[in-house]
Order: structure tokens, then C-alpha cells, then sequence
């Protein structure tokens, strides 16, 4: 048996799961003519797929890892592929990005057929850093599955110790710009020299406080690699980067920090685009302290701050209410003695 798996299970309650596919496969569109080659092994059905995306779920389920069915209709596929065509090359230069067409079709439609409601996706991918619905691709259903993106950061996957992501980091954003014979401060993204292991979680950290700020829900993700002790202290490259990041965080703000769960990202996301969409109107009267909320259309989970009942969060009570076409008045509570 596998350690990691073996312990992973015995401290489950500790841990959230999402699904990955059950071997990691690469969703792109598939060589045409099927016999073309392709730099990379493809899943050229939707049996396939779909295969790919039940199989671990029943592996969830033989495990018996913690809430399985809330996060069914949650995705991550291998290198967030199925989302742009990489025309089976290693060259970035020949990517057709997900708004030009490059979505697997097969891919989305296998989602569909099973249940996915959710798929992650890089937001440092063209495109892709939008939460949205998925509607330029026909995927066989009546529902439209939603993009939901997340942050990369440069803790590479092939990574383990400190070295080895100074050597990874610094020919990426400048030796091989020198070795080209360029000048690295004229490249945008690159640096003009390179980093120590310090300098590059400081550069970090704050790109990573720049995403925090944006306040949008999207999460960071890393790699079971980044995880790997590399000294006698227990000390990873995520933790490090961890650290890094609420150093610069708390430096600046006392706002508690909430992580959710990634399908409840999901559900939230999808509430948030839906009074986006609505014309959600209010009416506060001072004399009564209450305001009064409508909207054109059925909104179940609007959240509105400084209403009485709500939770209390950074000094502010937050209400989730259901508001329709009939006016509904709520005491208001700004907590200004909490």
C-alpha cells in the first residue's frame, strides 16, 4: 500500500477532497487523424472520459473519504486540461486558448454526463480567470457547467526543496532571457537579477496578497510535491509560502481569513451571478431602521452587510436573505457597538 495514501485516510477528518481524475489524464482535444502524433497520451472517447472522472469517484468511496456527495459535481481535471488545445505540442506559441475554440467538446460533455457542475480552470490562462458559465461550447445538456478559476503560484510541481526552486525560478524569470542574449529587466515578468530562496517567497507573498485583496473566492493551488519535507524540522515549500504570505497579510489587516470548501465555492459563486444578474433594489428608512429589498426576479441567497440576524464577520453583520418580486423589509444593524 501506498504511505501516503495509508495516512491520508487514517487522518481524513483532517482533510478536505476534491476529484482529479482518477489517473491524472490529459483532457485535450485528441490528434486529427487519430494516428497524427501527439506529444502527450489522449483520451480520444467520451467513455473514456467519463471513466476517468467516475473511477475516482469510486476510488473516494472504497476510501471512504469524508463528503463524497457534496463534491461530485466538483472538477479538477489533470493540469486544468480540456480547456484549451495545445494541438499536441509542447509549444506554448501553438495553444488555441479556451475563447478561440480550444475546449475538448468530448471533455465538457463527459462532465456533464456525470454530474459535474463545476470545473476549475488557471486563471493565469487566457480566459480562464473569469468566473462564468460555459456557453460557447455545446456540452449535451440543459445546464451549463461553471468555471470556477484559481490562482497558480511559481511553487512549481517538479519542486521539493529550496534549491531546487531557485534553480527552477531564476532560469524561468532570467537566466534563459541572458542566455538568449537579452536583457531580463526589458521582459515583462522577468527580473533583472536573480533571487535567494528569501527574496523569491518575499516576491511571493506578494503577488499571493495582491489575489487576497481582489476578494475574489478563487484559491491557490500547489502540488503534492510541495509538501515533501526537505530538512530535519519538517519544514515544506508550501508551508514556507504560507508563512510568507499572512507575514505580509497581517502586517496589513485583521480581516479573519476564510477558506472554504471548493464546492462551496462553487454554490456561492453561482448565488453571486445570480443577483449579478438581477436588479436587486433597496429602500433604507432611518425613521424605522429597516430597509426594504426587491428584486425582478428570484434571488434565494442574496448576502447583504448591516442587517440584524446576520453573522457577525470584520466587525460587520452579514445576512443571507431570499428576495423576489415582493417587497420584504428587515431591521437594519450596523453593529457599531460589536
Amino acid at each position: 500500500t501506498d504511505d501516503l495514501v495509508a495516512a491520508v485516510v487514517a487522518n481524513k477528518a483532517n482533510f478536505r477532497f476534491i476529484s482529479h481524475t482518477f489517473t491524472h489524464a490529459d483532457m485535450d482535444k485528441a490528434p486529427v487523424p487519430a494516428n497524427n502524433t501527439c506529444a502527450y497520451p489522449t483520451l480520444t472517447t467520451l467513455a473514456a472520459i467519463q471513466a476517468e472522472i467516475t473511477r475516482n469517484r469510486t476510488v473516494w468511496g472504497l476510501l471512504g473519504l469524508p463528503e463524497k456527495s457534496l463534491n461530485n459535481g466538483t472538477l479538477i481535471s489533470g493540469n486544468h486540461s480540456g480547456l484549451k488545445d495545445r494541438k499536441c505540442t509542447d509549444d506554448q506559441a501553438d495553444d488555441v486558448a479556451f475563447d478561440q475554440g480550444g475546449a475538448n467538446p468530448l471533455f465538457l460533455q463527459a462532465a456533464a454526463n456525470v454530474g459535474v457542475d463545476y470545473l476549475a480552470s488557471d486563471s493565469s490562462q487566457r480566459a480562464q480567470n473569469l468566473e462564468q458559465y460555459i456557453t460557447q461550447y455545446d456540452d449535451g445538456s440543459t445546464d451549463d457547467r461553471l468555471m470556477l478559476p484559481r490562482w497558480p503560484t511559481n511553487i512549481f510541481y517538479n519542486v521539493t526543496k529550496p534549491d531546487q526552486l531557485m534553480d527552477e525560478y531564476n532560469y524561468i524569470f532570467h537566466d534563459r532571457f541572458v542566455n538568449a542574449g537579452q536583457d531580463p529587466c526589458q521582459i515583462p515578468g522577468a527580473v533583472c537579477s536573480t533571487r535567494t530562496y528569501a527574496q523569491i517567497l518575499q516576491a511571493e507573498a506578494d503577488i499571493a496578497l495582491r489575489h487576497m485583496l481582489t476578494f475574489n473566492k478563487w484559491p491557490h493551488f500547489f502540488h503534492q510535491t510541495n509538501l515533501a519535507k526537505y530538512d530535519a524540522s519538517g519544514n515544506t515549500l508550501q508551508f514556507d509560502w504560507l508563512n510568507a504570505v499572512f507575514t505580509e497579510y497581517e502586517r496589513l489587516l485583521k480581516l479573519p481569513v476564510r477558506n472554504f470548501p471548493y464546492y462551496l465555492i462553487g454554490d456561492r459563486t453561482a448565488e453571486r451571478l445570480k443577483y449579478k444578474s438581477a436588479v436587486v433594489q433597496a429602500v433604507w428608512n432611518r425613521t424605522t431602521n429597516q430597509v426594504t429589498l426587491s428584486a425582478n426576479t428570484a434571488v434565494p441567497n442574496l448576502l447583504v452587510t448591516g442587517l440584524a440576524g446576520g453573522e457577525l464577520y470584520g466587525g460587520q453583520l452579514i445576512r443571507e436573505i431570499g428576495v423576489n418580486t415582493t417587497p420584504k423589509a428587515i431591521t437594519v444593524n450596523r453593529a457599531l457597538t460589536q
